[in-house]
């Protein structure tokens, strides 16, 4: 695979056109009072807009190129990982994004049950990507296969079948421009379920939070007292 992220990571902020930062913040349901991943984050360029409405960012990539670029901070985390083998323990974020890098994973399924793992109940993922039901974006994954980038751009009803089986709630946002959202919300499944062995047994998870009016709230929970360095390995 061509190193094309160590190639342009100098100029990737200024070559690139940043996301649409209203509908990321509106999926992710922002502020909140826990940690952010972010994941296949580069240079950490979209994820540094959401500093004041989290409580702490990790920006992992595989890209030493990419990551030693992420402006470091309080509470700022850089972390070069293979997105498949995060070294994280489980629950640690309350908020998981991955803008415009998911196609470019191997092994897909692997990184959305890493997610899951690393997000608390409750927690969200968004994931946004170039929408491959439209036409330009199929000329642009051709390109990249051209490229020899090794991509693999899903349909938003596929990526949604792998987030469900995830033990998340997902919905899906297409339409505009050639972006599209698919957001997971975990929850606490069955004894039965492939994952409920991974999941924290607290207390709030056990009752969730709810709101006046009796809803379940889909906050951040908050992050524990240490869920610092200790907690990002």
């Amino acid at each position: 695979m061509v190193d094309f992220f160590s190639f342009i990571a100098p100029v990737y902020d200024r070559l690139i056109p940043i996301a649409d930062l209203g509908a990321l913040r509106r999926h992710l349901r922002l502020p909140c009072d826990g940690l952010l991943l972010d994941l296949g984050g580069g240079t950490g360029r979209i994820s540094a807009q959401f500093r004041g409405d989290v409580q702490g960012e990790v920006v992992v990539d595989k890209s030493f190129a990419m990551a030693r670029r992420v402006p470091r901070g309080r509470r700022v985390w850089a972390v070069v990982a293979d997105g498949a083998h995060l070294p994280f323990r489980r629950a640690v974020f309350a908020r998981a994004l991955v803008v415009d890098a998911f196609h470019h994973f191997r092994q897909q399924e692997m990184v959305l049950a890493e997610l899951a793992r690393v997000l608390k109940v409750g927690g969200r993922i968004v994931i946004e990507e170039p929408d491959i039901d439209k036409a330009l974006v199929k000329c642009v994954a051709l390109g990249e296969r051209l490229l020899g980038m090794g991509s693999r751009f899903l349909p938003a009803a596929r990526l949604a079948e792998l987030m469900a089986a995830q033990l998340l709630i997902v919905d899906t946002d297409q339409g505009r421009n050639f972006a599209m959202w698919v957001v997971g919300e975990k929850f606490l499944g069955p004894p039965s379920s492939p994952l409920a062995d991974r999941l924290p047994a607290t207390s709030e998870a056990a009752h969730p939070r709810r709101d006046r009016h009796g809803n379940t709230r889909a906050g951040c929970t908050s992050p524990p007292r240490d869920a610092g360095r200790e907690d990002l390995g």
